[in-house]
């Protein structure tokens, strides 16, 4: 069953304050006059109060070259809440399907975003960017002779239409699967990678 859908529209602004080497942050959701001019006064209580450091100077105009690779899926409006729901639900299934001792799984999840952030400053620096983000996860959860394990998969793209749900919810089974069986390693100190 559905235990969750949510649909949200965030926005927030975030003022530096660059006083004699010094640095001050203050973030609001309020845009409300008096609560940004509330906000940038705290950057600025906050850059007196910090510790100096040569590099904690205005930034320069300049724009950042682009990208070399897309930061954003064109906007679906098919893509409607129903075939939110829809495309976790295929998650799900395609878990639950991928073995008859996967019985249950816990989070099948569907997230997809668009944003857009900017940053201006007093130098003359106004550059904006435009984003787009999607991410489909499921745990699954199989049992066998008594033994319970956990699997999860997620994959990300730029938009939905990068995920294969089915593939989601397989690949998550088998992670679980191949845990069914398996023992606790041997404590000890030894190398690791990272």
């Amino acid at each position: 069953k559905i235990e969750s859908v949510e649909e949200r529209h965030d926005r927030g602004l975030g003022i530096r304050v660059f006083l004699d080497d010094r640095m001050g942050f203050s973030f609001t959701t309020d845009f409300d006059a008096t609560a940004l001019r509330e906000t940038a006064e705290r950057a600025r209580d906050i850059a007196r109060s910090a510790s100096p450091d040569a590099g904690w100077r205005l930034p320069a105009a300049e724009l950042a070259a682009p990208l070399p690779f897309p930061v954003e899926e064109s906007e679906d409006p098919s893509f409607t809440m129903p075939r939110r729901v829809e495309m976790a639900a295929a998650v799900e299934a395609a878990a639950l399907g991928a073995d008859p001792r996967i019985r249950r799984t816990r989070h099948a999840v569907v997230v997809d975003l668009r944003g857009e952030a900017r940053v201006a400053n007093t130098g003359g620096l106004d550059a904006r960017a435009r984003f787009s983000r999607a991410i489909a996860w499921v745990d699954a959860a199989p049992t066998d002779n008594g033994a319970s394990q956990v699997g999860s998969h997620a994959e990300f793209a730029l938009g939905p239409r990068g995920i294969d749900a089915a593939a989601v919810g397989r690949e998550a089974a088998l992670k679980a699967l191949a845990k069914l069986g398996s023992a606790p390693g041997r404590t000890g100190r030894m190398p690791a990678v990272l």
